[in-house]
Formats: C-alpha cells, structure tokens, sequence
C-alpha cells in the first residue's frame, strides 16, 4: 500500500489543481490556502476533514464507514450522536416509488423519532410501534380548520378505549352480579360514550325508598358551566326482561355532575311523570334486574 503522508501543502495560487495519487492519504496537518483550489484525491481519506467553503465530491461519501452505500452514508452506535443543523432543513426528493424520508432502526426498540425544544424538553414521539404518541396536554391541532362561532378549543388531546365494570348502587345495600355485568367505554377527547349490562345475583341490606343508580362510570362527570341542565346527560334503556324486578323497572336516567354514578328513573304510564327507581323495585335471586344501557358524558 502506498502511503502519502503530509504535514503541510504549502499554499497555490488561484485556480491551481493539485493532484495527489495514492492508494490512502493519511495527514496530520494539512493546509492549503488560496481562493479557489481543485484538490483530487484518487484513494482513501481518513482522518478529520473540515472545510470553510465549498466541498464537491463525485462518487459516494461516508462517515464512519469505509465502504459507503449511497451517496451519503453516515454509519454510528450508541456512543456518537449526528448533528444537522442551520435555518431550515430541505430533503428534496423526485422518486414517485420511494418516500422522501425513511426512518430505519437497526434495533427495534425505543422511540423512532423525537421532538425537542431548544431546552432539549420532550415536545412529542413516534414510538417504536409507528404511533405518535404527544406529550400530556398536546394533540393534534385543528385551527386551521373553520370554527363555529362558540369554539372554545380545536385541539385534540385524548383518546382511549377499555372495559369498566358497572355497579347497582343504593344507600346501605349489596349486591353481587352475574358473570355477564360487564361494560366498555370509549373516550374521545372530553366526551366519554359507555354502554354496559346489569344482572344481579343477590340483593340486600337496601332501604325500600332509597333510590337506585348506576355506578362505576370510568370518568367523573363533568359539571360544565354551558347551561342549568351541565352535567345531566341523559342514559337510554333496554330491559331485557320485565319480570326481573319486583315493581317498577328503569326506563330512562340521567348522569349526575360530579359524580361516577346515573340515576334511574322510571314511568308507570307513557305520558306520565318520571320517578326515580327504588330499592324495593329490584329483586333478588340469579340473573335478576337485568338492563342495557347507553349513555355519553363530558369530562
């Protein structure tokens, strides 16, 4: 192997060429001063380049690899960060088959991507499983959009789905249920949609004129100061089988602010007033006072 060592190219004048042949160029110390020079290199570089001015290379360059794959190669670990930095950063690309930006992991795990601030504060990510993931309080924006006139927010900052369990509830009494009490919820943002369904296997302890709810709701109502009416949104009904309670049997509620918990009500006639549901309406013994329920909320 040849091996051209340089501890200094003395300066050329303007336009000058200087040509260096070698297999690999090693230098300690190398200047060359003048206001525009054509440096060919026909070998290896190795070691710390750093220019002032314009660099133009033709063929591949890499950083920390001897065997480049693409006009750019830069190859690290986890000991050395890349930094790119300026005003704006442009990838521009004409490829109709290929994306702009492609983002590889050589090992899966951690995040893809990471928004900072100049105080390098985490902003938002794209997690290891492609999601994006912002941090609390942030979501997606949509104020570009048009507004009605009573906007109060565009901003979307949650979302979340999973199971919750209802409950029967009335002061002093108990209750266990049978195995198919269950329910799921969806929360979008601050509105909560939940249905579930309610069969009892015992009831006791109760008061007969204590009134009845349902309990458990995932979130807490929301008390919103849009309206006298905040925070009672009302629960639709199903009664799977009228013979499940001892009297009266829940048509309709309504969610109470503040709480975890919508009152049930019922109607002895089509047009007549809504009461609410007692104790002494439920009955016990197995897969008794059975309902279906929706309902939506605010949080």
């Amino acid at each position: 192997m040849s091996i051209l060592n340089v501890n200094q190219i003395q300066p050329v004048g303007s336009g000058q060429t200087i040509t260096i042949s070698a297999s690999d160029i090693t230098a300690s110390s190398a200047t060359i001063t003048a206001s525009s020079v054509t440096a060919n290199l026909t070998g290896n570089v190795t070691g710390n380049v750093t220019s002032t001015g314009n660099s133009t290379f033709d063929g591949n360059v890499g950083i920390n690899t001897t065997n480049p794959q693409a006009w750019l190669d830069v190859r690290g670990d986890n000991s050395k960060d890349v930094f790119l930095g300026g005003r704006n950063l442009y990838v521009n690309t004409d490829s109709t088959s290929y994306a702009a930006v492609t983002i590889k992991k050589v090992t899966n795990g951690f995040d893809y991507l990471q928004l900072r601030d100049a105080s390098n504060t985490l902003k938002g990510q794209i997690t290891s499983d492609g999601n994006w993931k912002p941090i609390a309080g942030g979501g997606i924006d949509f104020s570009a959009t048009s507004d009605a006139s009573g906007s109060t927010s565009e901003l979307l900052d949650d979302y979340e789905e999973g199971t919750w369990t209802p409950t029967y509830e009335s002061s002093g009494a108990s209750f266990t249920y049978a195995a198919t009490t269950a329910g799921t919820y969806v929360k979008i943002g601050r509105m909560v949609f939940c249905r579930g369904t309610l069969r009892t296997n015992s009831v006791s302890g109760g008061t007969a004129s204590n009134s009845v709810s349902i309990g458990g709701l995932p979130f807490t109502v929301n008390n919103s100061s849009y309206g006298t009416e905040s925070g009672y949104n009302s629960v639709h009904v199903f009664v799977g089988a009228t013979g499940t309670y001892n009297g009266e049997f829940p048509t309709s509620g309504q969610t109470l602010p503040n709480t975890t918990t919508a009152a049930l009500y019922y109607r002895s006639t089509s047009d007549g007033n809504t009461n609410p549901l007692l104790y002494s309406d439920l009955k016990t013994g197995t897969n008794q006072s059975f309902i279906k329920f929706s309902l939506q909320y605010e949080v």
